[in-house]
């Protein structure tokens, strides 16, 4: 699960009033599709010097069921 996800599920749960309805809406930069971006619009891009830095970090994630509980579980331990 992305993190913001989880940053935004766990917002939801402590600060708002669960009586509330919300839509989140959310996109992913230009850069994580910097493949299809770039034939596309049949042009070489450059990725920002922000994400240069990080390109060559190894990826880290965890992989949880589709399961409220273990959702709940993992922000927890997060916390």
């Amino acid at each position: 699960m992305a993190l913001q996800k989880m940053v935004v599920y766990t917002f939801r749960k402590k600060l708002l009033d669960e009586s509330e309805k919300r839509v989140y809406l959310a996109t992913a930069h230009y850069a994580k599709f910097m493949d299809t971006v770039q034939n596309s619009i049949n042009k070489k891009l450059m990725y920002p010097k922000s994400l240069r830095s990080i390109l060559n970090k190894k990826e880290n994630f965890l992989l949880i069921k589709n399961d409220i509980k273990d959702l709940e579980r993992v922000i927890s331990e997060i916390n």
